[in-house]
């Protein structure tokens, strides 16, 4: 193998490094059986939802986790394999490739990456149930104005009964 041939592959190795670095999960598909236009719309949903949607070569992906000491993807990292970097949202790609997968019934979710770890299909399903950061802020948000607002009907009350 040339130089240029062993450089190039270091430089797909370090460039996965970062994107795993960065990555808050990641969603290992098998993507056979899927036609062009699925593809696209797939990769339009996912951008939409701040997640890169790459197909990778499984030996550089796994030379990347070896140096990055991710362990146990050993036996997905096998057949054809797209990748689906979630770097804002941990719950963003599952939650996108799960929809996606059900509604096409032609993919297949074989596991993932979250916290320097391998995650079996059981906890991406998980993640994908789990609500978005956005959802859970609101419903927080909801709960506190509504305590607020609870707590000024109750002292509007108590006003009020004193006065009569």
């Amino acid at each position: 193998m040339s130089e240029a041939a062993i450089n190039a592959k270091s430089e797909v190795v370090s460039q996965i490094k970062d994107k795993l670095q960065r990555a808050k999960s990641v969603v290992i598909v098998d993507y056979r059986g899927l036609t062009v236009s699925e593809v696209t719309q797939l990769r339009n949903n996912m951008r939409a939802a701040g997640v890169e949607y790459k197909v990778l070569k499984n030996t550089m992906m796994s030379r990347a986790c070896e140096e990055l000491g991710i362990t146990g993807l050993e036996d997905v990292l096998s057949g054809p394999s797209a990748f689906c970097f979630g770097y804002d949202d941990p719950v963003a790609a599952p939650k996108v490739m799960k929809e996606f997968a059900e509604k096409v019934n032609k993919t297949e979710i074989k596991g993932g990456i979250m916290d320097n770890a391998a995650i079996d299909t059981k906890v991406v399903d998980k993640l994908a149930a789990t609500p978005t950061k956005e959802v859970l802020l609101t419903r927080l948000m909801w709960s506190i104005t509504g305590s607020v607002r609870s707590l000024a009907i109750g002292l509007n009350a108590v006003k009020e009964k004193m006065e009569a």
